[in-house]
């Protein structure tokens, strides 16, 4: 290469310049190392009864350099996050695996987490997983009462399977001996009646009525009924 070549061109670049003075000329900056993820939020659905399900979101590193995940930070303690690893080569993909503990709740869960990786440690990545708990069985009402010195009677509460499950059967034994409980099966697998009755209504009472709602799948969940003397 001539000795010339290097002062040649920095002379062009001063007259090219002088020419066109609001331009400003860059030198092409080098890719730099960054994750990619193929989805920030997974949504599954569960049965109640099924404890716990799992969500994995997946990435890969698109950048030229390795890239570590140093921070991973669910939003409430009963999430379990796994990584293989923590580093990742370019062009190499990983997972995350995301565990969240159902227990026995019943509908939408939503919970957050915050990834933070060596390539943009000030721009954490917010991971959403959505579980929708599904329960097995409707309650209708959720709650009966009386009115206190009300005469004696039964009030009906409707336990209804889900359209995709099959009832087996229906537990209910009221947290208080004064209230009476009793199961008339309306359709098999399908329609269940608790009916339930005060042993007196002279004084006011509120007990609580777990239904244990079984099935094939031998889950047991638990939904509750209230029952209440009001005065």
């Amino acid at each position: 290469m001539s000795i010339l070549a290097d002062p040649l061109r920095r002379a062009a670049r001063a007259c090219f310049l002088v020419f066109f003075p609001g331009l400003v000329l860059l030198s092409p900056a080098p890719c730099p190392a960054g994750l990619k993820w193929e989805n920030l939020r997974v949504n599954e659905s569960v049965w109640v009864g099924d404890k716990s399900q799992e969500a994995v979101f997946r990435f890969r590193n698109t950048g030229t350099g390795p890239v570590s995940i140093t921070s991973v930070q669910p939003s409430c303690g009963c999430t379990t996050i796994t990584l293989g690893k923590t580093t990742y080569a370019p062009g190499e993909a990983g997972e995350l695996k995301a565990i969240l503990d159902t227990g026995n709740v019943i509908g939408q869960q939503t919970k957050l987490i915050t990834v933070i990786s060596s390539d943009a440690p000030a721009r954490p990545t917010k991971l959403v997983l959505g579980v929708n708990v599904r329960a097995l069985a409707t309650v209708n009402p959720t709650f009966v009462f009386w009115r206190v010195g009300e005469r004696d009677s039964e009030k009906r509460v409707e336990i209804t399977a889900n359209t995709e499950q099959t009832i087996t059967g229906v537990d209910a034994v009221p947290m208080n001996p004064d209230l009476q409980a009793r199961i008339e099966q309306v359709e098999q697998g399908k329609r269940y009646i608790l009916w339930l009755s005060p042993k007196s209504t002279a004084a006011a009472m509120k007990v609580l009525v777990p239904c244990v709602v079984r099935t094939p799948r031998r889950l047991q969940p638990t939904v509750a009924v209230y029952a209440l003397v009001l005065k």
